[in-house]
């Protein structure tokens, strides 16, 4: 499935993300010279105001003010993520060590990392860079993740050099580390490292873990509404939407399909109807929407919304692209589907099988062009695509347009 990343953050640009959305409850004024004694790169997590003394979260060290930030912040989110606060450091080195295990079979002869230059053990690359370009070490790239400028990428975990996002191990090992830097500040950086972690979570198939992230961003996003109006308001509600797809998902890893298909039918209406059916986010919502409806055999529901959908996303995506490919590959899925005889059998018609061989061929070029061959997605598709055409080649029927009808 897709996950969708836009949302709008109330405050980022002038760096008053929770300062202007949390207010201080029971918080004394203390004197001037007060605050001028306290250590001014220490700031309550909840109010962003200067710590004064030691205050902080018995557990796992979470800077607050007071008695009154900390009981606060533990009833909002800090109960579900004081967990993964604390034990930061040493899962972001277990996701190191296993980035580095699952690289080691695919780092050519000679590499070395394209940022501190130097070769050796502990190189990986999860992304699309061919040859020996793209391999870095993973403490490399979580220092770049906080180098590199919001301007200069679309998101968190992006290769500079392809512009495709890590995945896998690496994604994972990169998150943790980006998280083990900010967890303790409150702004957009904790903000954006909150959903990155619990998507690469998901990704890793580590669901229960992802579901509580994705929760907690999900409370934080609905929290600022009171205090939004207009069309702030109406844009963070829209974002709102698009984020439950990502909750959807892992539900839907997690066995509770019925409840992410729910979910996914009421994000999709929600962007239709307030921003339109060609906005980009509303085609992620479709996708992630139609891969629900297959999962739980809605198989005709899930035709008709790709068959709508597969169009605008090429005109609005094009066809390099994973949203465009993604769709291509499950509207092939879901024809066979349709096809489904009572006794399980596939009763697939030539011209049916045809359109769905097109549908996967054009996703394995699509994919191997985008992602390269080593991606899973292109193996994936490569799978698809060959198999189709292996299983009529079998029966001595050529699945290319021009070919006549077996008679």
């Amino acid at each position: 499935m897709i996950s969708f990343v836009g949302v709008l953050v109330p405050g980022a640009a002038s760096g008053g993300l929770f300062a202007k959305l949390y207010s201080c409850p029971g918080r004394t004024k203390l004197p001037r010279a007060a605050y001028a004694m306290a250590d001014a790169q220490v700031l309550c997590f909840r109010c962003a105001e200067p710590r004064v003394g030691q205050g902080a979260c018995a557990r796992c060290k979470m800077p607050y003010c007071g008695r009154a930030c900390q009981k606060a912040d533990w009833q909002f989110t800090h109960r579900q993520l004081c967990d993964f606060v604390r034990t930061a450091d040493s899962r972001a080195a277990e996701a190191a060590s296993a980035a580095v295990a699952a690289c080691k079979g695919d780092v050519v002869r000679g590499a070395s990392c394209y940022i501190c230059l130097t070769g050796g053990p502990g190189l990986v690359r999860g992304c699309a860079c061919r040859g020996d370009a793209g391999y870095a070490h993973v403490a490399c790239l979580i220092r770049a993740e906080a180098e590199l400028s919001r301007e200069s990428r679309d998101g968190l975990g992006q290769c500079p050099t392809c512009r495709q996002f890590y995945h896998g191990p690496v994604r994972l090992a990169v998150a943790w580390g980006e998280w083990r830097r900010v967890a303790k500040r409150q702004g957009k950086a904790f903000f954006d490292a909150l959903r990155e972690l619990g998507m690469a979570l998901h990704e890793c198939d580590q669901d229960e873990d992802a579901l509580v992230l994705m929760r907690c961003r999900l409370k934080i996003i609905k929290s600022w509404w009171p205090r939004l109006e207009g069309r702030e308001l109406l844009e963070s509600q829209v974002a709102y939407g698009g984020e439950q797809t990502n909750l959807a998902n892992i539900l839907g890893s997690l066995g509770k399909r019925d409840e992410a298909c729910g979910i996914q039918r009421e994000s999709f209406s929600l962007l239709k109807r307030n921003i339109g059916v060609e906005a980009p986010r509303t085609i992620t919502v479709a996708l992630n929407l139609a891969s629900s409806l297959k999962v739980t055999s809605h198989f005709q529901e899930a035709r008709k919304l790709l068959e709508e959908m597969l169009p605008l996303s090429r005109k609005v995506y094009g066809s390099l692209d994973e949203n465009t490919i993604k769709m291509g590959v499950l509207l092939g899925d879901v024809l066979q589907a349709c096809e489904l005889r009572p006794d399980g059998n596939m009763g697939l018609s030539l011209d049916t099988a045809r359109a769905v061989a097109k549908l996967y061929d054009e996703a394995y070029a699509s994919s191997r062009r985008l992602f390269g061959d080593d991606h899973p997605e292109t193996r994936d598709n490569r799978w698809r695509a060959e198999g189709m055409r292996k299983m009529f080649q079998e029966q001595g029927i050529s699945l290319d347009p021009e070919a006549p009808h077996p008679t």
